[in-house]
């Protein structure tokens, strides 16, 4: 999964035009369930 800010991510009621820093730390990926800090920078 690659979070795109301009999409944002309905599941996790992230609204487009949110970049990662400001998605909250308890969020987890749509597609596997990991937390935000799993992800790393492309």
């Amino acid at each position: 999964y690659e979070y795109d800010p301009s999409l944002g991510d309905s599941e996790g009621d992230i609204n487009p035009g949110t970049t990662f820093e400001k998605i909250p730390e308890d969020w987890t990926c749509p597609a596997c369930g990991e937390g935000k800090d799993m992800f790393i920078e492309d």
